[in-house]
């Protein structure tokens, strides 16, 4: 097996549906009088609540990291069994993603909930839906959605709209500043599952981070799903100038002592593997910065 978890490999797949049911943009659909409704990044129509008074739960890591940033954290009332940054987070209650258990978020009242795309089934938010709760559903294709998801926080909440603001603004400017061009445009092949092969697709933020630091995806080709499987035939014909997400010494185990023609690959023959962390690889999330910086220094330092 590879070296991430079955709920992340679970996931990734369910994502890989779902998000093609994607329709972006967070805009303004009807002033009722219940209040505003608005659509989030599946078209869904989602009613607004009118402030922030009970509280919030993110339903993904990356999404409760970002609203960490901008939600006082005494109005985070929760995290998932996956979510541990920030370290405060962790003193939260825990409520289950996978299976989603809908008892404790009912019993939490929260005043909305939020999550990305391939996260929770559209069964489990049509059944919230049901108990009065709301879940906005953000869609990360692009770094620049990281930051549009943090402004759209603001939108719902008036009161924290000049701190959502800011802290969209702060995550622009740490992106800029690890923006990089290169001469040779190396290629690199995001490894998220070994046996069947599973890789970050081009239709995944990942092809938006590394083209920001000069790099590419050597997926060029758009799949049916974005964590596509990819055959050994398929990985000899891209021949990667890097690998992503998995050690050499992994690799020459679970891969080329098995398929030893791929040993070819100039990735395997010059060593150039490149291990970062797992959160940071996998989330779309306010640290993607940090991602970038170690994704420079192990390309070209």
């Amino acid at each position: 097996m590879g070296k991430f978890s079955f709920n992340f490999l679970a996931n990734v797949l369910v994502r890989g549906i779902l998000i093609l049911l994607v329709i972006s943009g967070c805009k303004e659909s009807d002033q009722g009088s219940e209040g505003r409704v608005i659509r989030d990044d599946l078209g869904r129509e989602i009613s607004v609540p009118a402030g922030l008074d009970r509280g919030v739960i993110g339903l993904s890591p990356a999404v409760t990291e970002i609203l960490a940033g901008v939600v006082p954290s005494e109005m985070i009332l929760a995290r998932t069994q996956a979510c541990d940054y920030p370290s405060w987070i962790l003193e939260k209650p825990e409520v289950n993603s996978y299976p989603l258990d809908i008892e404790s978020i009912v019993a939490l009242s929260p005043d909305m909930l939020f999550s990305e795309v391939g996260i929770i089934p559209e069964d489990n938010l049509a059944k919230l839906r049901e108990f009065g709760i709301e879940t906005y559903v953000f869609s990360f294709e692009n770094v620049s959605d990281v930051s549009r998801a943090m402004v759209s926080v603001g939108e719902i909440f008036s009161e924290i709209q000049k701190d959502c603001q800011a802290s969209a603004d702060d995550f622009d400017e740490k992106i800029n500043r690890e923006k990089y061009e290169h001469d040779s445009v190396l290629s690199v092949f995001g490894m998220i599952w070994t046996d069947p092969v599973y890789a970050f697709g081009y239709n995944t933020i990942l092809s938006s981070e590394l083209k920001m630091i000069g790099a590419k995806n050597a997926i060029d080709s758009v799949f049916a799903v974005p964590y596509p499987e990819i055959s050994r035939e398929y990985i000899l014909k891209l021949d990667p100038d890097y690998f992503l997400g998995i050690s050499y010494d992994e690799f020459h185990e679970k891969m080329v002592l098995p398929y030893p023609e791929l040993s070819n690959l100039k990735a395997y023959r010059n060593s150039n593997f490149i291990v970062v962390d797992d959160d940071l690889l996998t989330r779309p999330s306010p640290r993607i910065p940090q991602l970038l910086s170690d994704l420079k220094e192990a390309l070209y330092e």
